[in-house]
């Protein structure tokens, strides 16, 4: 996925089997990273460009196809050019059908212009409530 100098950005997403039930704690873990080379044109000039800057992975519920959204959780940038696990947790105040990955800008508390960046993603798993989580994982070691 990517992000663009155009303040566009991109997000997938899918229907649920089983809903994320509102204030359930759920697991989910993910592998992420960034390409350092990423061809494409630039929405803004017109010209071929490199979407290599780090932007970060938000992870969306949703009511609705698009609609009745709420931000579930967000990573730090992603700036590494090999696989890394994520492991997040997911505490959804609304019960949601949908979840969404969307790749979107860092801007570290600074106003920034939007930027050419990528974010690859593979690895999903399941999404599991915390308290059916394997012994061996440790809450303290997800992200929040």
């Amino acid at each position: 996925m990517v992000v663009r100098d155009n303040e566009t950005w991109e997000c997938v997403g899918q229907r649920l089997e089983h809903p994320l039930r509102a204030y359930t704690c759920y697991l989910w873990s993910v592998a992420l990273m960034r390409s350092p080379e990423y061809i494409s044109i630039s929405r803004t000039t017109n010209q071929k460009a490199n979407f290599n800057k780090p932007c970060v992975l938000r992870i969306w519920g949703g009511k609705t196809k698009g609609k009745g959204m709420e931000l579930l959780n967000e990573t730090e940038p992603v700036n590494h050019e090999v696989w890394e696990e994520y492991k997040l947790l997911l505490e959804p105040s609304d019960t949601y059908d949908y979840i969404y990955l969307e790749a979107y800008y860092y801007y570290g508390g600074e106003e920034l212009l939007p930027f050419n960046g990528n974010l690859l993603v593979d690895h999903c798993s399941p999404i599991v409530p915390c308290n059916i989580a394997e012994p061996e994982d440790d809450l303290y070691q997800y992200e929040k």
